[in-house]
C-alpha cells in the first residue's frame, strides 16, 4: 500500500508467434483481455492453490485507469468486485 507504483498498471500484448511468457510477481494483481479467438493462459504458482487466499480487484475501477475498450465479457465475479479504495478502507490487503 505504500508502495509508489501501488495501483499503477503497463500493458503488453503476447501472441502465438512469439515464445514470450509473463512472470507475475507474488502480491502484484494481473488482468488480461483476450483479443484472438482463443488463447491458452497456465498459471504456475509458489505454494498450493488457495480459492480463499483470492482477492478480486474490479479492472473496470477508475482508480487503476485501464481502457478496456468496448465489447468485453466480464464474469459475475469481476462484475462484483471491489475497487481499491473500497479493498483498502476494509483492510483487504
Amino acid at each position: 500500500l505504500d508502495s509508489p507504483t501501488f495501483g499503477a498498471h503497463t500493458e503488453l500484448i503476447l501472441d502465438s508467434s512469439e515464445s514470450y511468457a509473463l512472470c507475475i510477481p507474488h502480491g502484484v494483481g494481473q488482468a488480461y483481455e483476450v483479443i484472438s479467438d482463443t488463447a491458452l493462459l497456465i498459471y504456475a504458482l509458489n505454494t498450493e492453490y488457495s480459492p480463499e487466499r483470492e482477492l478480486t480487484i474490479n479492472a473496470f475501477d477508475p482508480v487503476i485507469g485501464i481502457d478496456w475498450g468496448t465489447g468485453f465479457i466480464q464474469s459475475k465475479r469481476d462484475k462484483d468486485a471491489l475497487g481499491l479504495e473500497q479493498i483498502k478502507l476494509m483492510n483487504l490487503l
